[in-house]
């Protein structure tokens, strides 16, 4: 995608540590079942589809109630982690106002957590490691006389305060750390909530995102302001919305967790730096039927074997669930004997999955695997140790 192939306005950008991945278009969909993620031109569902369509229907329905199903289409992958959720709820926030179709040119870099209230997640989101992969983005716009807004939750060091506070100096991009939602609003002059008649405009159609050509005075203009946000509602988080059809389009998605805390440490400890469960159902029918209404599986940790961790062969194994127990963040791969059989059309661990300490992953089966060796890889970046757990499917 080149600047040519978009349209002015603002560009929003989810930052990985693979590399920025730019937010092409909000869409609603109000007939589809469920909300998803998808690569622009694709109707697949992403792994992370499941996860946001938790988000649209939970957190996000304080500012958005009526909001239907939404097709997030995004120009690269997302397969793990919660760090996209500040974004999308900007870019939530910017649709719902009509301001996606702001002509100002504007960069918009945002990552991190938000919690049930929508406030955003200090946690360590490796800042400079996804500043620098997008310092290219950052050079062009200002190049273009662009505006630039970051808006990031409070960095856990002062260092790193001092580096994200240093690139935002150096291109001259108007830094936002946001501690509260209102703190978000006034990033882009949206006012706080006031009067609880009031609500976010609902838009018909969709509206997609975008800056194309630079404009001369581009940079350091505000976008425009919005209707009053409806008062904010203490909506719990159900977890259950329907993942629909989605999810078996898709290969991976990380476990719910408990909203505005860090993931919890395993309690059972099945090899010395992963624990892996199986994820059951009656047969296959029930385990897609379970999925499709977002009801639990029911869960049996792998049993430490004589050269490995052994999971139980059923008709009804719907997948296994993997959680990092090292000290640090590691990059989980499994070969492809076990890769392969996944649900098709998306990420899988094939490639590197990026766990913090005590996080989880998701993988679900296009079908219930018979006897099977495999291998899991957790790769430690910082020293290069590979730790290589042994699964066994019998």
């Amino acid at each position: 995608m080149t600047r040519s192939d978009m349209k002015p306005g603002p560009r929003l950008i989810i930052p990985t540590t693979a590399g920025p991945v730019v937010i092409r278009g909000v869409r609603r969909r109000p007939r589809l079942p469920a909300s998803y993620m998808a690569i622009a031109g694709d109707f697949r569902p992403l792994a992370l589809s499941g996860d946001y369509d938790r988000f649209v229907n939970g957190p996000l329905r304080q500012v958005a109630p009526d909001l239907p199903a939404v097709e997030l289409s995004l120009d690269g992958d997302l397969d793990c982690g919660r760090s996209w959720e500040l974004p999308v709820l900007i870019a939530h926030c910017l649709e719902l106002a009509g301001l996606l179709d702001e002509a100002t040119p504007t960069l918009v870099w945002a990552t991190g957590m938000v919690d049930a209230d929508l406030d955003p997640l200090p946690a360590e989101y490796h800042l400079p490691m996804k500043l620098a992969l997008s310092e290219a983005l950052f050079s062009e716009a200002r190049a273009r006389d662009e505006r630039i807004v970051m808006v990031v939750p409070p960095p856990l060091t002062p260092a790193e305060r001092e580096v994200v506070e240093a690139f935002a100096r150096r291109y001259g991009a108007e830094l936002m750390i946001a501690e509260r939602l209102a703190d978000v609003f006034a990033a882009f002059d949206l006012p706080l909530p006031g009067d609880a008649g009031e609500k976010l405009p609902a838009l018909a159609g969709g509206a997609e995102t975008g800056a194309d050509a630079a404009e001369p005075d581009g940079r350091g203009r505000r976008l425009s302001r919005i209707p009053t946000l409806i008062a904010l509602s203490l909506l719990a988080v159900t977890g259950s919305a329907g993942l629909a059809y989605l999810v078996f389009s898709s290969g991976l998605s990380t476990e719910p967790t408990n909203p505005g805390h860090p993931p919890e440490r395993a309690e059972f400890a099945a090899g010395p730096v992963l624990s892996v469960d199986g994820l059951y159902a009656e047969d296959r029918a029930a385990c897609k039927e379970r999925i499709f209404y977002g009801r639990p599986l029911t869960t049996e940790p792998a049993l430490q074997g004589a050269d490995g961790l052994v999971v139980a062969s059923r008709p009804g194994l719907c997948g296994l669930r993997f959680r990092n127990l090292a000290d640090g963040p590691r990059a989980l791969t499994l070969d492809p004997r076990l890769a392969g059989l996944g649900i098709p059309g998306n990420a899988s661990l094939v490639s590197d999955t990026d766990l913090g300490a005590g996080e989880t992953t998701i993988f679900f089966f296009s079908r219930s695997p018979q006897d099977l060796d495999a291998q899991a890889v957790l790769r430690d970046a910082a020293s290069g140790r590979e730790d290589r757990v042994t699964i066994r499917i019998q």
